[in-house]
């Protein structure tokens, strides 16, 4: 049979005018684009030999008798014994299909035996696509799985930058409004002015600091911090030392306040000069309770350390009659050496410090004063009456 034959696009046609659109079309001309081809239709007609069994061209007429009587063969065989499915002539995808659900029940049914029967089943290049479709498939699942947990990951961390930020802002917002408030309500306190020496001493228990303190009170002194410190509660003991002298009986009298508990975040009520406020005083921000620690909670634990040393001099100019007493003093000393090389650390000047924002919170003091005026305007009781 004659047909029309394009080289370039391998297209074939018995009709002339179906080859001259071919000839025409962009796909033709994009084929051709670097190959110089004759104009004249005829030179591409050509006699084409096609296979009964397979649909297959050929050109000469030797290799179509061949092909054919071999093929001829395979087809008889073939009908007698291929797979359904491609004797239906149904189309290629649908066999791969058919297939890959054979094989996924079958290893359903035999928990992964079956692999080599549903592969055995199906031509070799066939078993190879769907392997390398298997394994491509688990890679991309794989790729994909990734990529969302970097998602996951990505929100979770803007998320939690989003609240931080918006946390960071309200605490900011809160503290500038607790010092407009304050500045303006509670100004009745006096200004906070670092600790003295002899103040701090007061504040310890010591009776007359001022005087030659004599070893009896120090020693009992040490002793009450010693004890503390072993049964580690000292920064409560100075904590709630802090916290009683500084409580004011009036919230309008403070001079410490806490804006936040959670970033020590403190307002110090501080003496300025009268140009730049009328009272003389004004409330100034805190950041982290440096002011704080500066003005109040150092003066203090260096008093602690001073009069421990103190004490530790004394001791070792005594004498004592018997062994028992040595040993306990021997203990007493170590001791005391070990809390003097914690206060130089400074191991107790956060905890304290965060130990004692919470008793300066507005609420705290509010709830405090308020306790304190219904204790005064509870009425006593009265006693009964005798009845006749």
């Amino acid at each position: 049979m004659e047909k029309f034959y394009c080289e370039c696009c391998d297209f074939y046609s018995a009709s002339c005018a179906k080859f001259t659109k071919h000839l025409e079309s962009k796909t033709h001309k994009k084929q051709s684009n670097n190959i110089l081809l004759s104009l004249d239709i005829s030179d591409y007609k050509k006699m084409v030999y096609q296979c009964k069994y397979c649909q297959t061209h050929f050109f000469a007429r030797s290799t179509h008798w061949r092909h054919q009587k071999s093929c001829g063969d395979d087809s008889k065989i073939s009908n007698n014994n291929c797979n359904p499915v491609v004797a239906n002539n149904l189309d290629f995808m649908s066999f791969m299909m058919a297939q890959a659900q054979l094989f996924k029940a079958e290893m359903e049914k035999n928990n992964g035996v079956a692999l080599m029967t549903a592969n055995s089943q199906l031509p070799k290049n066939d078993s190879e696509k769907i392997n390398e479709i298997i394994a491509e498939n688990k890679f991309l699942k794989n790729e994909i799985e990734k990529k969302d947990k970097i998602i996951e990951s990505a929100m979770n961390l803007a998320n939690t930058n989003a609240t931080v930020a918006l946390e960071t802002t309200h605490v900011t917002n809160k503290s500038m409004n607790m010092l407009h408030y304050a500045n303006r309500h509670i100004l009745e306190g006096k200004p906070l002015k670092k600790l003295k020496k002899k103040d701090a001493y007061l504040l310890i228990g010591y009776d007359n600091p001022l005087e030659d303190i004599p070893y009896e009170e120090y020693e009992k002194h040490v002793k009450i911090c010693v004890s503390n410190y072993n049964g580690k509660n000292f920064v409560e003991y100075v904590g709630d030392m802090i916290g009683s002298h500084y409580k004011p009986k009036k919230i309008t009298e403070t001079n410490i306040l806490t804006t936040d508990v959670s970033r020590i975040s403190m307002l110090v009520l501080q003496q300025v000069d009268k140009d730049i406020n009328v009272n003389e005083k004004e409330w100034i921000n805190d950041k982290s309770g440096k002011r704080f620690i500066s003005m109040i909670l150092s003066p203090l634990l260096n008093a602690f350390k001073e009069s421990i040393n103190n004490f530790i001099s004394l001791a070792n100019k005594k004498v004592f009659p018997n062994m028992e007493q040595q040993e306990q003093m021997l203990c007493l000393l170590t001791n005391c050496q070990k809390l003097i090389r914690d206060i130089d650390k400074n191991t107790f000047t956060q905890p304290i410090l965060k130990y004692v924002a919470p008793l300066f919170h507005f609420d705290a003091l509010k709830l405090h004063n308020e306790s304190e005026e219904d204790e005064k305007i509870k009425p006593k009781n009265k006693k009964p009456k005798n009845k006749q």
